[in-house]
């Protein structure tokens, strides 16, 4: 593929992959199907992983997904286990929002899918694409990671500068984006992004409750997002 990728490319071959994982499940009449997982010779780097908020620790930690299946309401679910803790967990699609956003956790997760059904990794026409958009992808996210940082060095906080009465007006937020609470992942209307160490943080408004939320650290899945707000408030 030479063509640059977009991001009508990027949500096309999202929901395609969502399609493509629940299709599967249909085709194997599998309403939930199981991760193997050899508790005396773990093969962790294998295994495919969800963010949970743990009240105990106070923070977001990654717990390893055992099963995915399919819910009354045609949408997938998966199962996971907290190997620190011992707990396990049911994940249903409202609260997956921010994994199924990112393109690289679904193909790893349509990859550990197909090995586990045995399905060739080269059986479909698309899965050249697939890996070629997954390798690209995650250049385009260290590129970004990289130029942000450099950009927060050298002028410091970026904002966006509104007035309190302003600020209540949803039409003037440029970005509104999913991040990663202490005991929630709100959707976030972005007013701030700073670096602190070696982490992005940004600040923002809740888009339910109008409260000025702070402190979020920036994952790969909201480069893009941050990305754009920077590029917007620097015009």
């Amino acid at each position: 593929m030479n063509k640059n990728i977009t991001n009508e490319d990027i949500n096309g071959f999202r929901q395609s992959l969502m399609t493509e994982i629940v299709n599967l499940l249909k085709e194997y009449g599998l309403p939930k199907l199981e991760f193997e997982f050899d508790e005396e010779e773990p093969d962790y780097e294998s295994a495919i992983y969800i963010m949970h908020y743990h009240p105990r620790f106070d923070s977001w930690n990654e717990i390893r997904v055992t099963a995915i299946g399919i819910a009354e309401d045609g949408e997938m679910f998966l199962e996971a286990y907290d190997d620190t803790e011992g707990d396990k967990y049911s994940v249903y699609a409202d609260d997956l929002t921010s994994h199924t956003s990112n393109l690289e956790w679904l193909i790893g997760l349509r990859s550990k899918i197909k090995s586990t059904l045995n399905i060739s990794e080269m059986t479909m026409e698309t899965d050249c694409e697939y890996a070629d958009i997954a390798e690209r992808l995650h250049q385009v996210e260290q590129d970004m990671f990289h130029f942000m940082k450099k950009i927060l060095k050298e002028k410091g906080k970026i904002s966006l500068g509104l007035a309190k009465e302003d600020e209540l007006d949803k039409g003037n937020f440029p970005v509104t984006t999913t991040l990663y609470g202490r005991h929630d992942t709100p959707r976030i209307r972005l007013t701030d992004i700073y670096l602190d160490g070696e982490y992005i943080y940004a600040d923002g408004i809740d888009d339910e409750t109008d409260e000025k939320r702070t402190e979020f650290i920036i994952y790969s899945e909201q480069y893009a997002d941050v990305f754009q707000f920077i590029g917007h408030c620097m015009q």
